[in-house]
Formats: structure tokens, C-alpha cells, sequence
């Protein structure tokens, strides 16, 4: 299985430098740019598994309680984005986001919301731990913004 893995990645790398050839400096700066951004991604999203894993808690260093995660949602000071609670975790999204949250939530169900984070607010999910769209934290968090926000007519 590895072996089959390890090819298939030798062909896509085999792949992609050929298409490089082709790519002016201007595409060259994007590739790269968007190559560390895949590379940060990952690295986070590891470091979030060992420390949930882990069973140890970001803050106090004690092994983490198994109860339910405190969910809510503030405005900061001047009132011009959110703060997303889940636990120990505070992340800081946009009117605009939440907006977007908005009509993901309202089109959709958690599944939707959870591809949407993917694409869009990765670190949200990596943070709090958020693995799948089953995760109860995330189930809160799409009742709570379903709830407390609603869709903006004209």
C-alpha cells in the first residue's frame, strides 16, 4: 500500500514539474505561494491531532475533560466581527464570513458547513478539533448560528 502511495505521489510530483516548465514567473510567485499555505495547513492540522490525542489540554498542560464544549459567539469591541467560542478556542470571523456562514447554514446542513470550513476556515476545525461534519461542537455551532442569525432581505 505505501508503495502504491509512494508512486502515485512520484507521478504527480513527475507531473507537476513538467507543467512547471510552461508557467510564467507571475504563476511561478502563485504555485509557491499557495505551497507553503498547503504545507502550513498540514502541519497545523497534525499538531491539532497530536494535541488532541493527546488527551492534554492547549492551555494547562492537565489531561482534558471528555464534557461538552462551551459554544457561543461574541462581538468584539467595535462591533465589526465575531468571536467564535468552541472551548478553549476563540477564533475571530469577519461580518462577511459570518454572513457566508449564514447562508451555508441555511442551504445546507452540518455536512455542507463542515466542506465549507474546509475551504474556507480550516483552522477553525483544526483548532477545536473538529474532525467531521459529526462532530457534536460542530452540530452546536451550526444550531447556535442557525438560531441567532438570520439572512438579510434587500
Amino acid at each position: 500500500m505505501a508503495e502504491k502511495k509512494l508512486s502515485k505521489k512520484a507521478a504527480l510530483q513527475k507531473q507537476l514539474k513538467g507543467l512547471v516548465k510552461s508557467i510564467e514567473e507571475e504563476g511561478l510567485l502563485f504555485l509557491i505561494e499557495q505551497a507553503n499555505t498547503i504545507i502550513y495547513n498540514q502541519e497545523a492540522i497534525k499538531a491539532s491531532e497530536i494535541i488532541n490525542s493527546s488527551g492534554v489540554s492547549k492551555s494547562s498542560g492537565t489531561t482534558a475533560k471528555t464534557t461538552k464544549k462551551e459554544i457561543h459567539i461574541e462581538s468584539d469591541a467595535d462591533k465589526k466581527n465575531f468571536i467564535v467560542v468552541i472551548g478553549n478556542v476563540r477564533k475571530i470571523v469577519t461580518r462577511d464570513e459570518m454572513r457566508s456562514f449564514v447562508n451555508v447554514i441555511n442551504g445546507g446542513d452540518t455536512g455542507n458547513f463542515f466542506n465549507y470550513l474546509i475551504k474556507e476556515r480550516r483552522d477553525i476545525l483544526a483548532d477545536a478539533g473538529i474532525k467531521s461534519s459529526d462532530n457534536e461542537a460542530l452540530k452546536e455551532l451550526f444550531k447556535l448560528i442557525k438560531s441567532k442569525f438570520k439572512i438579510k432581505k434587500g
